[in-house]
């Protein structure tokens, strides 16, 4: 999963803008929708509200914000893929829905039937577990592991279980999921002590940190924000990583000029002070890709994940 790796490091430290012609297109005389694939209140609902209001002010039409979630973000994917390619509608989704939920099972789209404005934030992935078991970092829980015991975890994603199963087997060792339906879940599996460790965000990290949870390891390719001392499954030699990125998305086929000027209303709202105060309250890097540079990272990171599966 090099090739993942090299992707993701091109986030860090990156503040991205361009410097495009688009100013002077009228981009359209209808409302824009942002279509988001989660539930109201969600980090990529509330990020792009933030954005919205600037979007419109930036395109000089009113932006409305859209829930629709279902089917893992799937279902907001399939209502931009029947829009007519204007630009009058974009989907908010995270990376990965594009980057590996394709390559792990039959979704409908992939990433060629996109084109790819911006990314706002990244949000690693984290492991965490009681402090009653006494480990320190996730290595703490292999070497458990290797002795014989069987570790068990909750997981609400299908790409928790590809890396797990990538460490175990390198490992030889048995590590056993059970699935859950989110990070709350996962924190409560673990705080009555059904499964060994779970899996959150680092946004679920604050809420297991409250819970008296202990943060075992990162799966970014850096340390998580505000945990500085807890290493990455890079850091401790696993060749594996999963961050996700809040990424905005139109059909295939838009015209270049409406593409020009989405791409530079996004680069704007990425610079205003409530958007990045909105990724700061959700414990996200203040990151913002836009255009080429977006649109190059989403395909690095597919084809680093299809080489996983192969």
């Amino acid at each position: 999963m090099t090739g993942l790796r090299q992707s993701l490091q091109m986030i860090l430290g990156l503040a991205l803008s361009v410097g495009v012609s688009g100013a002077a297109v009228a981009f359209s005389n209808h409302p824009v929708t942002i279509i988001v694939g989660h539930d109201a209140g969600s980090v990529v609902d509330t990020v792009s509200r933030a954005a919205s209001e600037q979007l419109g002010e930036a395109l000089g039409h009113p932006v409305v914000v859209k829930n629709h979630p279902g089917a893992d973000e799937g279902a907001a994917l399939a209502a931009l893929k029947s829009t007519p390619p204007d630009g009058h509608t974009i989907v908010a989704t995270t990376s990965t829905t594009l980057t590996f939920d394709p390559h792990a099972r039959d979704v409908g789209f992939d990433v060629d039937d996109f084109e790819y404005i911006a990314a706002f934030g990244v949000f690693p992935r984290t492991i965490f577990a009681l402090p009653g078991r006494d480990w320190r970092t996730f290595a703490d829980a292999i070497n458990e592991a290797r002795r014989g015991y069987e570790l068990t975890y909750a997981s609400n994603r299908l790409i928790d279980r590809v890396i797990m199963q990538a460490i175990a087997e390198r490992e030889g060792v048995d590590i056993r999921p059970i699935e859950t339906k989110g990070g709350a879940e996962s924190i409560a599996h673990v705080l009555v002590g059904h499964v060994d460790f779970g899996f959150g965000t680092n946004i679920d990290a604050a809420q297991a940190a409250a819970e008296g949870l202990h943060v075992l390891a990162g799966l970014g390719d850096y340390r998580v924000p505000g945990l500085a001392d807890t290493p990455s499954l890079r850091d401790m030699g696993y060749d594996v990583s999963s961050a996700d990125m809040i990424l905005f998305l139109v059909r295939k086929g838009l015209d270049g000029e409406r593409k020009a000027r989405l791409i530079e209303a996004f680069a704007e709202a990425g610079r205003n002070p409530t958007v990045l105060a909105a990724l700061k309250s959700r414990n996200l890097d203040q990151v913002v890709l836009v255009g080429d540079e977006i649109e190059k990272t989403i395909y690095d990171q597919s084809t680093a994940f299809e080489a996983s599966f192969n």
